[in-house]
């Protein structure tokens, strides 16, 4: 999207923390994105999506495929993102793709096999549930792209996986393949463990109101209305896209993370609020299954569970015992770790 300033912004799948990863393996960085045909005011675009740093790389907007949805069925917008796709991928050394199963990934793996460019699959989320449960409209679609998904990886010539294994489970690749999270952790506060402990202190003396806390892009109207209908509205907050430098700050102002999604194929927010401590409580989908304490799981959409667990989780001794199992799993996620292991595989690429 833009603002009325012609500024650029990003979603939360791709921000300026990716872009800084990629830009040190290139001397030069193009993005493709897709265009909003809104022009937003730059307050509204900030409270809904990342704001593009253009020292960081070139941006090239396409028309949106699928908004309005008369473009679906448009040859004329279908040829002129597949130009624009063509023009950047002839000028380019090598192309990485976030795979995410459209009409754009597709194009540009196609033209990238057409035009002889070595790319990278960035495989980043299960393709049947994230179509199956996106809208009724995608259900319908989920196994044709969760059968073209297992296609692209299994021939992609570097790929890399954000689980240890369970991607890797349902795509298989014969290329190059690295499994390595994408989360990007700086380091890890050693106090952090002890802001929380004072926190639940304060809790355990009586002060025992539940808030709802809710961070990430995208209009909170429905979640307003049901909030209302449900009679908790004084009890929710929203609060927009958060800076992802200002993320650690809006962690430690919470007791317990919940995180209850009906598909994940890492959960980085799950992983980030480890890092601070947090007890970590998650649906058991997707690579969460790999790492998150399976003690205060529960499964998906199951409300009565949800509930059970924060019940569990206003203890105070489980949620220290929580926090500590948190910060000790988000040791196999700081950038320390994982920088080396990841740099290495994209230079590999990169020098193909």
């Amino acid at each position: 999207m833009r603002d009325t300033e012609g500024n650029i912004y990003l979603g939360s799948n791709l921000h300026n923390v990716i872009l800084e990863r990629y830009r040190r393996y290139c001397d030069n960085l193009t993005v493709l994105l897709r265009r909003s045909e809104k022009i937003y005011s730059p307050s509204e675009a900030q409270t809904t999506a990342f704001r593009l740093d253009e020292n960081l790389a070139r941006a090239v907007d396409m028309p949106d495929l699928y908004r309005p949805r008369k473009n679906m069925l448009s040859l004329k917008v279908r040829k002129e993102i597949t130009d624009r796709i063509a023009e950047e991928i002839r000028k380019a050394d090598k192309v990485i793709v976030r795979l995410s199963g459209n009409f754009y990934t597709d194009t540009a793996i196609r033209l990238c096999r057409e035009y002889g460019r070595t790319y990278l699959v960035e495989a980043v989320q299960f393709e049947y549930e994230f179509k199956y449960y996106y809208s009724r409209l995608t259900r319908i679609l989920a196994p044709y792209a969760e059968a073209k998904a297992k296609k692209i990886i299994s021939q992609a010539p570097y790929v890399v996986y954000v689980t240890k294994s369970e991607m890797q489970k349902r795509y298989p690749s014969s290329g190059r393949t690295l499994g390595c999270s994408d989360v990007c952790i700086p380091s890890l506060d050693p106090l952090a463990p002890q802001k929380y402990l004072a926190l639940a202190l304060l809790k355990s003396e009586g002060i025992t109101n539940v808030e709802y806390h809710l961070a990430g892009g995208g209009s909170p109207g429905k979640l307003t209305k049901l909030a209302a209908a449900l009679n908790v509205r004084d009890q929710v907050r929203f609060y927009g896209a958060v800076p992802h430098e200002e993320m650690p700050d809006w962690y430690d102002h919470l007791d317990v993370y919940i995180h209850p999604s009906f598909t994940e194929t890492l959960g980085r927010s799950v992983i980030e609020a480890m890092s601070r401590a947090l007890p970590a409580a998650c649906a058991g989908v997707g690579g969460m299954l790999e790492y998150a304490d399976r003690d205060i799981m529960f499964r998906p959409g199951n409300v009565r569970e949800i509930a059970d667990v924060m019940k569990r989780l206003l203890e105070p001794e489980t949620r220290k015992r929580e926090s500590v199992i948190s910060f000790d799993i988000a040791h196999d996620f700081t950038k320390e770790k994982l920088d080396p292991v990841r740099d290495k595989f994209y230079l590999e690429f990169a020098n193909a």
